[in-house]
């Protein structure tokens, strides 16, 4: 696919991330709470998630939320994330700095190799002590996150 052109400059390719072909239903939208993982063995390598997906970002859900979304490139590399155990609730909440109780859960979307976090924020969107009114700030510590592979 081919992006405008800037200022006289060539066209911009971008990177295409999934499927070309998708044989499923789009309308199923389901999402399942990652579940707690337990490994009778020690991790074989580790990996930085920033490797892994071809997108991590966070952004606003609403005024009072904030969701952390990451797009993996291959259904591999979202099998071992989620195997790592690194996106359970309690796993991400500290990792992110995120007290239990406003944490609201963590995702998996099966349909498109996703995993998705959604917390609630700190102070409303806007309001005095935000310090980044729309949430897309927040994934910073997501993009450094070593996910330990298991064989």
């Amino acid at each position: 696919m081919q992006g405008m052109p800037l200022s006289g400059a060539s066209t911009t390719s971008w990177k295409s991330i999934g499927l070309e072909h998708y044989e499923g239903i789009l309308e199923e939208q389901k999402l399942a709470p990652v579940e707690m993982m337990t490994h009778s063995s020690s991790p074989v390598a580790s990996r930085l998630l920033v490797e892994m997906a071809g997108v991590i970002r966070s952004k606003n859900a609403g005024v009072n939320r904030i969701t952390y979304e990451v797009y993996f490139h291959s259904k591999d590399e979202y099998r071992q994330a989620l195997e790592s155990g690194r996106f359970e609730k309690r796993a991400i909440a500290e990792l992110l700095q995120i007290p239990m109780e406003r944490m609201i859960g963590s995702f998996r979307a099966e349909a498109c190799h996703a995993i998705k976090i959604t917390a609630s924020r700190a102070v409303v969107s806007g309001t005095p002590g935000d310090r980044d009114v729309f949430g897309a700030q927040q994934h910073a510590k997501l993009i450094s996150m070593k996910i330990p592979i298991y064989a």
